[in-house]
């Protein structure tokens, strides 16, 4: 027996997928722009805790630099030295360094704890977000590399 399609389902199924469509674009907007106050959030706590060593563009210039035993890693050179790839995890863990084994003494800051310690009331779930928001904003700022796909040089998704 043969099912004849009437206009009105025509009209349903384009309806629905429209919506789907529609539904899809907005998600992968608010995404977007959830990574974009991300990545603004971490620029500014650049600016406020790593800026003076590292300087206001990351390349390790900052102005207590020339006053530091080991000059501060230009950052803008992460994916450079990674064969093109941000590895978030370990720049995570770098960032916060509590879980960094330790080799000598630290010269940078561990981020984790000072987090905390600057906010009482702070919890670690917060502490995390400060430092994924700066991990976001480091791998933001790396620039393409000649010979590799855009999608290596700093995309933050």
């Amino acid at each position: 027996m043969k099912h004849a399609v009437s206009g009105y389902q025509i009209w349903l199924l384009i309806l629905a997928v429209v919506g789907l469509f529609c539904a899809t674009a907005t998600q992968a907007s608010a995404q977007e722009e959830d990574v974009a106050k991300l990545i603004e959030r971490g620029r500014k706590s650049y600016l406020t805790h790593c800026g003076s060593c590292h300087g206001m563009e990351a390349k390790g210039d900052g102005v207590i630099a020339p006053y530091m035993k080991s000059m501060p890693s230009d950052l803008t050179q992460i994916n450079e030295h990674n064969q093109g790839e941000f590895p978030f995890d370990a720049i995570y863990d770098i960032v916060d360094g509590r879980d960094v084994p330790g080799h000598g003494t630290r010269v940078m800051p561990v981020w984790g704890p000072a987090f905390m310690g600057m906010d009482e009331t702070a919890s670690k779930k917060v502490v995390k977000e400060k430092v994924i928001e700066l991990v976001y904003y480091l791998k933001s700022i790396q620039p393409p590399i000649s010979g590799l796909s855009p999608m290596m040089g700093g995309d933050p998704n």
